[in-house]
């Protein structure tokens, strides 16, 4: 975790020698439901990029309070081996995979794009961006829940679980 946490540090102060660092893995049961909407997989490794990092740490996203912090970019590779529910956004054009974590606090969502390109041509599969999400951003018909739980409000106030 402290080579994770140094790296992001030096990414965020423009003096990093690695362009990415891995992070986690896609598990066969992800990787099997991949294979049947035929999404290649550049790597089951994922990486986080230098790019990606500053794209998700960006200084529009922080004005806003969009941007991640600190301690939660920190927390990456936790939130990736244990996500609170993991999902597939099924729509042609994206099929990415969306890594979400909730605790009574707050909820947040790692994308993770299976076929990135990155440095030099090489193609990985990467953390595409990251961000505080609500909960019932989680219920739409383009989101499949691959594993995982995920409660979200109704309208009325009542808590549904998906699972």
């Amino acid at each position: 975790m402290n080579e994770f946490k140094n790296f992001v540090d030096s990414c965020l102060a423009k003096n990093s020698k690695l362009h990415a660092y891995m992070v986690g893995f896609i598990n066969e049961q992800t990787a099997t439901i991949l294979k049947e909407y035929n999404i290649e997989i550049a790597t089951k490794e994922i990486y986080l990029t230098q790019k990606g990092l500053t794209h998700l740490y960006r200084p529009t996203k922080r004005k806003v309070s969009k941007a991640l912090l600190l301690e939660d970019i920190y927390a990456i590779p936790t939130i990736l081996s244990e996500p609170s529910a993991l999902f597939l956004d099924t729509q042609e054009n994206r099929l990415n995979l969306l890594y979400c974590f909730q605790n009574s606090k707050k909820c947040l969502k790692l994308i993770v794009d299976t076929k990135s390109y990155v440095h030099r041509g090489e193609k990985l599969s990467t953390v595409k961006t990251a961000g505080y999400i609500y909960p019932y951003d989680m219920k739409n018909s383009k989101y499949r829940l691959i594993y995982g739980e995920w409660e979200f409000k109704k309208m009325q106030g009542e808590t549904v679980t998906l699972s």
